[in-house]
Formats: structure tokens, sequence, C-alpha cells
């Protein structure tokens, strides 16, 4: 992606489905990654369609090698592993495997894999962290995902408008290093990036 003569701003919003809530669990993984999948295939196909991020959260728990993730605990996933599952699974429509935010450990029925079969993922691409290069690719139409250390003015702000706020240094410290027996809200979010 060339950095040079790059726009003023760019918004990939208008392909994307409205934005949804992951209500109380650890889902933000798959809710990202299946917002840009909805967007991948709008700008493809010119349909939008509403897929299942309690089919991707799942599935990506569940082909997770390391112990302190799997389908029985609701401890968030790994993007890597939901790139695996997008790959090895695909993605069905939201109506063959419905989120709740309360439900974490209920596999798919079969008839969910075997739709999710239509939407395999070919090619997922790794982005370098340089602000020009996440410019350029979005410039080019590529939404990003990527997981971020949350500050206590993103609680405040960011989920009023969608933007998230330059964190002081203060907050960065306490994110950081929490002073002994300080419990923090939230440590990291996965979100799409659409736009500067």
């Amino acid at each position: 992606a060339s950095t040079t003569g790059l726009p003023e701003s760019v918004d990939l919003r208008s392909r994307f489905n409205p934005i949804r809530s992951q209500g109380q669990q650890g889902s933000c993984v798959a809710f990202a990654l299946t917002s840009i999948y909805e967007y991948t295939i709008n700008r493809k196909t010119n349909e939008l369609l509403d897929l299942s991020e309690a089919f991707l959260y799942y599935n990506a728990r569940d082909i997770d090698p390391n112990d302190d993730v799997n389908i029985n605990t609701d401890k968030g996933s790994r993007s890597n592993c939901a790139i695996k599952s997008l790959s090895d699974f695909g993605l069905p429509l939201e109506s063959m495997c419905p989120y709740n935010d309360q439900v974490y450990n209920q596999r798919p029925s079969d008839e969910a894999y075997e739709e999710a079969k239509k939407r395999l993922l070919i090619k997922a691409l790794n982005v370098v962290r340089k602000s020009e290069v996440f410019k350029a690719a979005l410039a080019e139409g590529y939404p990003i995902q990527g997981g971020f250390l949350l500050c206590e003015s993103f609680f405040a702000k960011a989920s009023l408008d969608g933007y998230v706020p330059m964190p002081t240094e203060s907050e960065l410290s306490a994110a950081i290093n929490p002073a002994e027996g300080e419990m923090r809200r939230h440590g990291r979010h996965e979100m799409a990036i659409v736009g500067y």
C-alpha cells in the first residue's frame, strides 16, 4: 500500500451494518472480524449480510490450543484463532446461530456449519502498525481489525460516538501498571477501524 497522496479522510461506514453491541460477553474479536467480513462481502457483491458473531466466538475458542481460552469460559478469544475459524468453517447467517450475550458455550447446529461453508475465508493480511500504513490500507478500502489497550476515557467517550480519545500519559500509566489491588474495568478491546 502506497503512503503517498493519501486522502485527507476516509470513511468506510456506508458498507457496514449498523454498530452492534456484544453486551456482557467477551466476544469483541468475533464482533470486529464479523463486521469486517460483512463489509468485504458487501464490497464484492453489494449484498449486506447479517452474519453470526456467536458462531465465530464459539469456534475461535473451540480451536484455541491454549488452556486459558475454551468454549466453557467467556474470557474472550484470540484474533489468530478467529481467522483460522473463518478459514476452516466460514461464517453462517445470524439466523442460523443467533447471538445471545448470556450464552457462550452452546455448539452451533450442524445446519449452521453447513451454511457457513458458503463463506470460507481465503486470505487475511497483517498490517504494519504505523499510522501511514493504516491510512493507506483504509484509503484502498480495507478496514483493519486491531486490539487496543483501554483507558478510562474510552468508557466515558467512545461508547457515545464511536471515536476513541487519545489517552493521557497518566491514563496509560494506570492502564499498563495498575495500582496493587486496583481492579481495572477492562484491559483490551478488539475493534474494527473503518476510517480516519
